[in-house]
């Protein structure tokens, strides 16, 4: 599951770091959602937009503060339902145009 936001500047992919809600078997799927977020993070990165070059995945980059404790955000959900899920934080600038730079996806800013 992809779920895509644009609230924060810069690109920021998930998976997460600790704390990870107590009921997640995170230790099966981080390395799987790695994986995801390391292709995302190419991916993106390819599209050439400046804005775009300096991402970060929380996992990999952050000591803390971009947990996934609380189940009430949809890729913090999904996993109790043995679901793979990645948000990706798009630039805040990008808000507008998330469906004009990805037309297939339903996004933060509205379905298309």
């Amino acid at each position: 599951m992809l779920d895509l936001h644009g609230y924060i500047e810069g690109t920021l992919i998930e998976p997460s770091n600790a704390p990870h809600g107590q009921n997640y078997e995170y230790d099966l799927t981080v390395k799987h959602m790695y994986d995801n977020a390391l292709g995302i993070e190419k991916a993106v990165r390819a599209l050439g937009f400046p804005e775009a070059q300096n991402t970060v995945i929380p996992f990999r980059d952050y000591a803390d503060g971009w947990d996934d404790w609380s189940p009430t955000l949809t890729t913090a959900y999904a996993p109790y339902h043995g679901a793979s899920a990645i948000t990706v934080e798009l630039p805040a600038l990008w808000t507008t145009s998330t469906t004009t730079r990805f037309p297939r996806t339903s996004c933060a800013t509205g379905p298309r």
